[in-house]
């Protein structure tokens, strides 16, 4: 059985700011965005718990961006990724 690849990314703008810059690993993608897993913790938010985040909410390092041979760009909403 092939291993899949971690996809590991940044929280931003997620609860009022306070989980700014946190590291978290995305768990599986879902209809309305991610769900994630956090890396580290922060106040309340402890490592391990996880979040049902936005696409707007989590951005997946560029590294990891290619997985199961199609890119991330792919499956985010066109309105999702203008500035």
């Amino acid at each position: 059985m092939r291993k899949k690849k971690v996809l590991v990314g940044t929280i931003t703008g997620a609860f009022g700011g306070a989980l700014n810059g946190i590291r978290a690993q995305l768990i599986r993608r879902t209809t309305l965005g991610y769900t994630v897993e956090l890396l580290g913790a922060r106040g309340a938010f402890k490592k391990g718990y996880r979040l049902g985040l936005s696409v707007a909410e989590f951005h997946i390092d560029r590294q990891n961006s290619t997985h199961s041979g199609y890119t991330l760009e792919n499956h985010i909403p066109s309105d999702a990724t203008r500035g």
